[in-house]
């Protein structure tokens, strides 16, 4: 029998190892989720041009050729729902202005000019399509956008009762 104060038996011992391993095991799977969740995953990786299913997605996911189930009304997008182009939907992406990645934001107004710029029914590949029923909208990147590295200003094509096809090649 050990005397008291004496060092613990060696069943003790080993507990307080596998505990203090187990520790550190879990500390190390803590620390890289928190990396993956704050530098590696966020939620900003661009889609592809035409999904196969309905999706959620930030504003700054979207790309030439996805297919918008509705444009949201004026002001700051953050999340938009992007369909197969061969579902009804109301709106596409048909064009963007890319902006130089070492370039200084410049302003809402110039950011807004340069991308109307690229913006035209003449990148509608579709024959039988009034484009008088056609609208042209614009979305460009915010400063704070811009910060996180938006260097991107998209032309969304909108038609009149909705579209179940895709605008572009």
């Amino acid at each position: 029998m050990p005397a008291w104060g004496g060092p613990p038996p060696a069943k003790k011992r080993s507990r307080a190892v596998l505990f203090s391993v187990l520790g550190v095991v879990v500390l190390a799977l803590v620390a890289v989720g928190a990396y993956l969740a704050f530098f590696a995953g966020d939620g900003t990786d661009p889609l592809e041009a035409d999904v196969a299913e309905s999706v959620e997605a930030h504003a700054q996911q979207v790309v030439v050729g996805n297919c918008l189930e509705e444009l949201p009304g004026d002001g700051d997008v953050d999340t938009v729902t992007v369909v197969p182009c061969d579902t009804d939907h109301d709106a596409q992406v048909i064009s963007a202005k890319k902006f130089s990645k070492d370039s200084e934001f410049p302003g809402a107004q110039d950011a807004k000019a340069q991308t109307v710029e690229k913006c035209s029914v003449d990148a509608i590949d579709v024959e039988d399509l009034d484009l008088a029923t056609v609208g042209l909208s614009v979305w460009t990147p915010t400063e704070d956008s811009w910060e996180q590295g938006d260097r991107r200003g998209l032309c969304i094509a909108t038609v009149a009762g909705g579209v179940d096809m895709s605008l572009i090649d």
